[in-house]
């Protein structure tokens, strides 16, 4: 199933891994992954060290879901690529996603796929928001169901690791959409 998942979304893993360690080999911590090879890729909030990284891999747009307070675009990244943040709630705000929230996301993500691939989207940690978004995205575009965009993300991008609220967010815009 997962070999499956992969050929239709275009994965290469060769290719997976070669970016993992481009960008391991400039900074341990910087671990990213291709969810749409060249069109979606997936990692933590990148610092100035990283940009050399990303620039490299043809990242064309970046969008961010992180608050302002979390973190800000490192200098000289704005000058290399479109910046777009579109913050939303994770398990530590006191506000949790709601639906409405989820669909602007992945239409913001959508729409810089489709006009300036490839897009880096992160969050902080690359843990719960920004797997959530891709997750929403394989689900709303890709037409997977939850558990089979679940299992194929937590390969291609191990920290993956949604909220059990978050996933019936996605649960939810799945249920709409159908």
């Amino acid at each position: 199933m997962l070999r499956y998942l992969k050929q239709r979304l275009g994965h290469q893993q060769s290719r997976a891994n070669t970016v993992k360690k481009e960008a391991k080999s400039n900074q341990s911590s910087f671990s990213i992954n291709w969810v749409i090879p060249s069109s979606i890729i997936i990692g933590p909030l990148p610092r100035s060290c990283h940009i050399e990284t990303l620039q490299e891999l043809g990242i064309q747009s970046i969008l961010s879901l992180c608050f302002e307070s979390e973190g800000t675009p490192p200098e000289g990244l704005l000058s290399v690529c479109q910046w777009e943040r579109y913050p939303l709630p994770d398990s530590h705000w006191n506000h949790s996603l709601t639906l409405e929230a989820l669909v602007s996301a992945i239409e913001k993500l959508h729409h810089l796929q489709s006009l300036t691939p490839p897009v880096y989207i992160h969050c902080v940690a690359a843990i719960e928001r920004s797997p959530t978004v891709c997750l929403a995205y394989l689900c709303y575009f890709k037409g997977l169901k939850v558990w089979e965009a679940l299992r194929y993300l937590k390969q291609v991008h191990p920290s993956t690791a949604p909220t059990s609220e978050q996933l019936k967010v996605i649960q939810a815009l799945v249920e709409v959409k159908s």
